[in-house]
């Protein structure tokens, strides 16, 4: 496109007609515009002469420039051919490359004007690609920002893109899964273990995670319990409790049950520090993960439950040892699911009609009453602990606040890691039992010699005080052995990576950060789906 030099003067001969026949009204005494046709005809001649003139004066700068030209020994380009950019297609579902050889005509509309179309070709041979632009994305590694700009394949944009300027944080996720646990509605707590590598940097950097159960959609956010890792920087474990059942979802083609970690503070890949920023040189490496679980259900009633050889009803009150309760009497119950649990926490809930007061000076139960527990392990009654009317444990990993059966309280105790079921008159299932080891909970009326009258006895009544149990539920808790994960994938840097493989070199990098680098603006191509390669 030229650019010509502005006007010397930009009249036009109807502007110098104007002008001329301005000055005669003004200047020659009784001369009017309807004059004769020769003053006419000479206004004409001189305002197209005076046009003329000014023609030839406004081309005065660009002859000048000219000679500037000349002086400087530039000279005209010759004549070239027009040239045009053009777009060659992939037939669609093509596996193919197609080759364009050079000379080949393509036909563009008639200009305004003319009728021929105007006729292109290309300059040299090249090949049409079957590989689809699929994806645009840009990247500002030093504030650790990305855009997807895949709006610029659709068509173009108005108000245009800056294509190396990231409009987005760069997410840093680590997925988990692991669908036995997380499917489990009975969890009461979930623990992930973190194994850090020997050479782990220290955290000297501010980082910020937040972890969430994987919706599909944006993430429902779960606070830790506890996090030993402090956040992913030392090994330890980081806790949930009351966690609902985890929906299955697809992460890059797994199917699963998924929490994940985001790395919330953005990744710089300088060696300085950075306000606000975490140094790549100082991300975790994580050596080993494991996944256990506290299981657990509150509130439940014995399967079954005997006092010696009486069935008994726990789901009202009831005598544990009878209504005489003396030294061997035994007292069973029985759950599959509560005492089915190996190393399993249990407690049992105990609630009294008739508690002993604490100021009860009558010496019933007697202050030497010790009960036994024991619980079937496959091939015998294996002590649990020995409880005494003071509530003391003689031995075992039993702990009692119910001074054996004398207040409302609590017996909990640790199973051991081998149980079996078994059968007590005649119902199976996973049992323990407490039996009257010592001391009485008071004794049946007897007659005694009388010593103020020998030879005479005297009645003497009855001190019972057998305990009446008004409610009995069992709870237990378990912690699982720890398992690795399912799958462990990481989100980095627009990208998606499988840990399995550096989780068994034990060295995985679960938040990447950019690599340091200009921004820049990456294309990723898609290949037709009979083509590999």
């Amino acid at each position: 496109m030229s650019i010509s030099a502005p006007p010397i003067d930009p009249r036009r001969a109807a502007d110098l007609r104007a002008e001329l026949m301005a000055g005669l009204a003004q200047n020659v005494l009784g001369w009017t515009p309807d004059g004769d046709q020769a003053s006419a005809a000479l206004i004409g001649v001189l305002s197209r002469f005076g046009e003329l003139v000014i023609e030839r004066l406004n081309q005065a700068p660009d002859k000048n420039f000219l000679a500037f030209l000349d002086l400087l020994g530039t000279t005209p380009l010759p004549p070239v051919a027009a040239r045009v950019p053009l777009t060659f297609t992939v037939v669609p579902g093509s596996a193919t490359d197609a080759v364009v050889p050079a000379g080949t005509q393509v036909a563009a509309p008639p200009g305004e004007g003319e009728t021929a179309p105007v006729v292109f070709e290309t300059e040299r041979e090249f090949t049409a690609v079957a590989a689809t632009l699929a994806a645009l994305v840009a990247v500002d590694a030093a504030r650790d920002l990305i855009a997807d700009e895949a709006a610029l394949l659709a068509g173009p944009v108005s108000n245009g893109v800056r294509v190396f300027a990231g409009n987005r944080a760069n997410e840093h996720v680590l997925y988990l899964s692991h669908d036995t646990l997380l499917a489990n509605a009975k969890i009461a707590a979930l623990k992930v273990a973190f194994a850090m590598t020997a050479d782990s940097p220290a955290a000297a950097d501010h980082r910020a995670l937040q972890w969430e159960v994987w919706d599909g959609v944006e993430g429902i956010p779960i606070t830790p319990s506890t996090d030993t890792t402090r956040e992913l920087s030392v090994s330890g474990t980081v806790s949930f409790t009351n966690l609902a059942e985890v929906p299955e979802q697809s992460v890059n083609g797994v199917t699963g049950r998924w929490l994940r970690c985001r790395l919330l503070t953005p990744i710089t890949p300088g060696d300085s520090p950075a306000q606000g920023m975490v140094r790549a040189s100082q991300l975790p490496l994580l050596e080993n993960v494991g996944v256990s679980a506290v299981l657990g259900r509150s509130g439940l009633t014995p399967d079954a439950a005997f006092a010696n050889s009486q069935s008994v009803d726990v789901t009202r009150a009831f005598l544990p040892f009878g209504e005489s309760p003396k030294i061997g009497d035994v007292f069973y119950l029985g759950s599959r699911q509560a005492l089915g649990q190996p190393a399993g926490a249990i407690t049992i809930d105990v609630a009294l009609v008739n508690p002993v007061p604490d100021n009860d000076t009558s010496g019933v139960p007697s202050s030497d009453l010790e009960l036994k527990w024991e619980v079937w392990d496959g091939t015998g009654w294996a002590l649990l602990g020995v409880t005494s009317r003071t509530g003391a444990s003689l031995g075992g990993v039993l702990t009692d606040t119910d001074a054996a059966f004398t207040k409302s309280g609590r017996i909990e105790f640790t199973l051991p890691d081998s149980l079996a079921p078994t059968r007590v008159n005649g119902v199976e299932s996973n049992w323990v039992r407490v039996q009257i080891e010592s001391g009485n909970y008071g004794a049946e009326a007897t007659y005694e010699p009388d010593p103020d009258h020998p030879g005479q006895f005297k009645f003497v009544p009855a001190t019972l005080h057998p305990p009446l149990v008004a409610s009995l539920t069992m709870s237990y808790d378990v912690i699982t052995a720890p398992t690795a994960p399912d799958a462990v994938i990481a989100f980095n840097n627009a990208q998606f990576e499988s840990l399995q493989g550096a989780l068994s070199a034990r060295r995985a990098s679960p938040f990447v950060g950019l690599p340091s680098q200009l921004p820049a603006l990456y294309a990723a191509f898609t290949l037709p789906p009979a083509r590999k390669s």
